[in-house]
């Protein structure tokens, strides 16, 4: 009990040391100021990107496949604060063929076997208009679409993990019309930019809230 707390206090003194760090370096205003040119830029390519989604064929492939995956869940069926155990069930074995996946392409080991219901969401036709429409978008790192549950119906390339319905992404434009929600950029060394993730509701024709969509936008340093 004594090392778990001394680690908890280390890790808060050691971030916290590297914030104050930060912002003595570049200065609060500067930082702040950093991240909402970062942010406002990333809003306003999704807007673009969106307008040209919604005027596509695409789009209507997008609706179907999420009022789709909405009919599995009942009726009275509402994501609360815990998970559904067939998310969850699934979030796991999303997760561990990803780690999987991603070790055996850094030790240039065979692939490993495509679970059947992962198989169904990043091979769908809705997947492959995002990944077509991503790449087209030098600008785009990564697109994909959560249902009403906040658990993923398609996707341009695979995501960490198959439920995002407990993170800002979903929480914020499904649950509290923060749309679009744009959260904080983060650094991507490997790619020399920032991403900055924008998630925006995603409406049927009746105007009814079916969905979010995410998609993933690139900022040259």
């Amino acid at each position: 009990m004594i090392q778990l707390k001394f680690f908890k206090t280390f890790v808060r003194s050691f971030f916290g040391l590297t914030l104050i760090f930060v912002l003595k370096v570049f200065g609060a205003e500067d930082v702040t100021k950093k991240i909402n040119e970062i942010k406002e830029a990333a809003q306003s390519e999704n807007e673009k990107a969106l307008k040209e989604l919604e005027s596509s064929k695409a789009w209507e492939k997008i609706v179907n496949s999420i009022q789709n995956k909405n009919s599995t869940y009942k009726a009275n069926e509402n994501r609360g604060e815990a998970v559904p155990e067939e998310i969850e069930k699934k979030d796991e074995a999303w997760k561990k063929w990803n780690k999987d996946s991603q070790l055996a392409k850094k030790d240039g080991k065979a692939q490993p076997v495509t679970e059947s219901f992962i198989e169904s969401i990043l091979g769908n036709p809705c997947s492959e208009e995002l990944r077509n429409f991503k790449n087209k978008k030098t600008g785009i790192l990564e697109i994909f679409v959560m249902d009403r549950m906040g658990a993923n119906v398609c996707a341009a390339d695979p995501t960490s993990d198959y439920d995002q319905g407990d993170e800002a992404k979903w929480k914020k434009p499904f649950l509290e019309a923060v749309s679009p929600f744009v959260d904080l950029p983060t650094r991507d060394s490997s790619a020399n930019a920032y991403q900055t993730q924008v998630s925006s509701l995603v409406k049927n024709k009746k105007g009814e809230k079916i969905g979010v969509i995410t998609i993933g936008l690139k900022k040259d340093h």
